[in-house]
């Protein structure tokens, strides 16, 4: 009887096996709607550069002249804000920003928008051979006859072939500036010329200290980050240094192990997982049900930060559900002991397993640093993929205090909750009887970087989720993973918020 359970137990995940199969080749080729979320991604990324070399361009020149330096140029005509934040050599920036721009347009064709920034990078460089790139994009903006879409065609006609405004026409200008370009790195450059073109320089002096000011700003908030993520990976390579000379040695007799879920075979393992992944595709399915606008939550960052709470949870909520099913019940297990959910394990208590999560993301900077150089220059990496990204620094260029605290809620508190308890309190325990340590780490390493779907940031996440592995091998407990998990993507998006908010 129970061969024949079996038997069909084996012929349930070869199906479920093959319509997984079915969905995602098709899927490869991505449809309109995942065309605009990388559309998005892509558009987000472009700014990375852009704001890094502004930055970089009006702090250092800021440095020059509070140590008795000028900011005039060699003709001894003084240089604006503006001005500075565009010079030093900046083609690389350009170049890695308008590559993004591109991507971005090629993946969702039909946003305007996206055309507009691209018309203000091109102008902004101002290379003489872009001038017939700008006039085609400014056509192509206004196809439709829309009367937002002509008026920023003109607005940018103007600004950057004709190179003239008039003073009854920049009000609307700046209004349309503001509007459909938004906050950011390209508003921070078309408004100034918008008010220099116009011969508004009272205006134009205003913004330019403003930004001046701003950019001044973030280059201190990002020389202290610097800083402290420098001492603190230095802390982290002799974390690892002190844990490779301790490798043979065994965790202290007093540190009692979990249960490590003992006797889980590995095919229920994969069954469990199989399971989850079928549940969130029966869930994309549905929200492609739903009428076309509902989900249109653009220019409404507490809508956006509340659908990614609740999609998270919907997503994560069945993987758990699923191993108290199949595992924990019929083993009658105590769910916090099987999967390493235990408040003090060791003599120090609750503070010494936070102080091992603190050294474990220590240890997580040299890897994910030394993880992005060969991403970048060895695999033609150009940073994350992940959707969230433009959920980030939409929320660090809004003002809403609202949706940066869910988005803290989502990001620093339940991802680390329930993908510790699904990676490395699971998967990794289980195969861990069955693979061996380093194995174990290895295939939750890969398993957790390959469900967040972000082929640029692959190899940073397998460096964090083999550190995970590794922590909880060593501590015994998920607590210091998730006080890890946690620092890493608080960390992450407070550093978001403090370089890109406006």
């Amino acid at each position: 009887m129970l061969k024949h359970k079996k038997l069909w137990r084996d012929i349930a995940l070869f199906v479920a096996t093959a319509v997984i199969v079915a969905y995602i080749l098709p899927s490869l080729k991505a449809n309109s709607k995942q065309n605009k979320l990388k559309g998005a991604v892509s558009a987000e990324r472009a700014e990375i550069p852009l704001r890094v070399m502004s930055t970089i361009n009006i702090g250092v020149s800021r440095l020059y002249s509070n140590f008795g330096g000028s900011l005039d140029d060699v003709s001894g005509k003084h240089k604006t804000a503006v001005e500075v934040s565009r010079n030093s050599n900046p083609d690389t920036q350009y170049k890695t920003a308008s590559k993004s721009l591109e991507a971005a347009i090629k993946a969702d064709p039909q946003a305007f928008k996206l055309r507009a920034k691209e018309v203000i990078l091109l102008g902004t460089w101002g290379r003489a051979a872009d001038r017939k790139r700008i006039a085609e994009l400014c056509a192509e903006i206004e196809t439709n006859n829309e009367p937002e879409r002509k008026a920023l065609a003109r607005c940018l006609r103007d600004l950057y072939l004709n190179k003239q405004v008039s003073k009854e026409a920049y009000p609307a200008y700046a209004k349309l500036i503001d509007s459909e370009i938004g906050p950011g790195w390209f508003r921070d450059n078309a408004k100034p010329l918008l008010y220099k073109t116009a011969h508004e320089m009272k205006l134009y002096r205003a913004l330019d200290h403003e930004l001046e000011e701003k950019y001044w700003r973030t280059f201190q908030i990002a020389l202290g980050s610097m800083a402290l993520s420098l001492v603190s990976a230095f802390v982290g390579l002799i974390v690892i240094i002190i844990q490779l000379g301790s490798l043979s040695r065994r965790p202290k007799p007093e540190i009692k192990p979990p249960s490590w879920l003992k006797d889980v075979e590995l095919g229920t393992v994969y069954q469990v997982f199989l399971l989850w992944f079928l549940t969130q595709m029966a869930y994309v399915g549905l929200l492609k049900l739903l009428p076309a606008g509902v989900l249109n939550l653009s220019g409404e960052p507490v809508k956006v930060a509340i659908f990614t709470l609740v999609t998270y949870v919907i997503n994560m909520g069945p993987a758990l559900f699923y191993i108290y099913l199949f595992v924990i019940k019929p083993k009658k297990l105590k769910m916090a002991d099987a999967l390493g959910l235990r408040l003090a394990p060791t003599s120090g208590g609750v503070m010494r397993q936070i102080g091992a999560g603190f050294l474990a993301w220590c240890a997580m900077l040299p890897l994910v640093m030394l993880s992005a150089v060969i991403a970048s220059y060895y695999l033609g990496s150009q940073g994350s993929d992940n959707a969230i990204v433009a959920e980030i620094i939409s929320a660090a260029n809004s003002s809403d205090t609202q949706a940066k605290l869910l988005l803290y809620l989502t990001l620093a508190v339940l991802a680390p909750f329930c993908e510790e308890l699904i990676f490395r309190g699971f998967l990794y325990a289980s195969c861990r009887q069955k693979l061996g340590v380093f194995f174990a780490m290895l295939l939750s390493a890969l398993v957790f970087a390959g469900i967040h779907f972000d082929k640029g940031g692959l190899l940073m996440l397998f460096a964090i989720g083999f550190v995970l592995a590794f922590c909880y091998e060593r501590c015994r407990s998920l607590v210091p993973c998730m006080v890890a998990h946690g620092l890493w993507n608080g960390g992450s998006f407070t550093m978001a918020l403090l370089l890109f908010s406006n």
